[in-house]
């Protein structure tokens, strides 16, 4: 396990808290056994904002979970036991305790359309009088358009694993795809943040063509059909944006850009890009 000492250097150089830091290190060091376990590390295909920031952009904002689509779908008894398993790793290989302390449905037999899996950890702060969680999200019930790639995680932390892992992950196309169909089903604001940063700073890194391509596939697998980029941006959806932007955000970005100049760039950019 990296000192605390480690924690404070990295929260100051980067101006984060040091819980963020803290939560990251956990977060990557789980994410490094899942890799290396013998099935989910074939199976269960990152995605989302974590799987930007892991394996695509450093530089992208925190992310605070794990999310994941299976391929071919588990049953909840064993996504338990695999991530027991991960849990002792992370215990063997960094001296980190973690321990799943809940899930979401309540604990249940068979197969499910999605799980959400709390684990308890104690990290580089040691323990605090409020249990820390990071949570990994599981989803059975997605269609996978595009081959799932394996990327190096880039180290990060003195402690490590060297050499670098390989990450089974969405491609790019496909976590934007994802993220901007997300939109029309919720309004979380990381949703809205990652989807404006990849089209307004990546724009070069993205094949356009095959995004649309994705987000239309996407789209019909949950009988979505948009007809408008309005329905990305209706004054109901900023609305509930602007009750979280700060909230949900002000840990994860370092200078966070006002909502409605994200909103005024995102209308240009989704209309001129993707023509619609």
């Amino acid at each position: 396990m990296i000192s605390l000492r480690e924690v404070q250097r990295l929260a100051f150089e980067i101006r984060m808290p040091e819980q963020a830091i803290e939560r990251d290190y956990v977060l990557t060091w789980v994410l490094s056994e899942i890799a290396r376990h013998p099935m989910l590390g074939a199976q269960a295909i990152l995605k989302g904002g974590t799987a930007i920031k892991k394996l695509y952009f450093s530089e992208w904002r925190y992310s605070e979970d794990l999310d994941f689509t299976l391929q071919p779908p588990w049953a909840v008894e064993p996504i338990v036991a695999a991530l027991e398993e991960v849990n002792t790793a992370c215990a063997s290989s960094a001296g980190l305790e973690v321990a799943v302390s809940s899930q979401e449905p309540r604990p249940e037999t068979g197969q499910l359309s999605s799980l959400t899996i709390y684990l308890a950890y104690i990290g580089p702060l040691r323990r605090t009088r409020r249990p820390r969680e990071l949570k990994l999200d599981f989803t059975n019930d997605e269609v996978v358009v595009e081959a799932p790639v394996r990327r190096s995680l880039p180290r990060i932390y003195s402690d490590e694993i060297e050499p670098a892992v390989e990450v089974l992950a969405y491609p790019l196309e496909e976590i934007l795809a994802e993220k901007m169909r997300t939109l029309l089903q919720r309004t979380e604001p990381r949703d809205l943040y990652d989807v404006w940063r990849l089209l307004t700073d990546y724009e070069a890194e993205i094949d356009v063509f095959r995004t649309k391509s994705i987000f239309e596939d996407k789209c019909r697998f949950k009988d979505l059909a948009p007809e408008s980029w309005t329905e990305f941006l209706s004054a109901e959806r900023i609305e509930r944006f602007a009750a979280a932007w700060n909230r949900r955000l002000g840990e994860q970005v370092e200078d966070l850009l006002p909502l409605d100049a994200v909103v005024r760039q995102m209308r240009r950019l989704i209309r001129s890009q993707w023509q619609w």
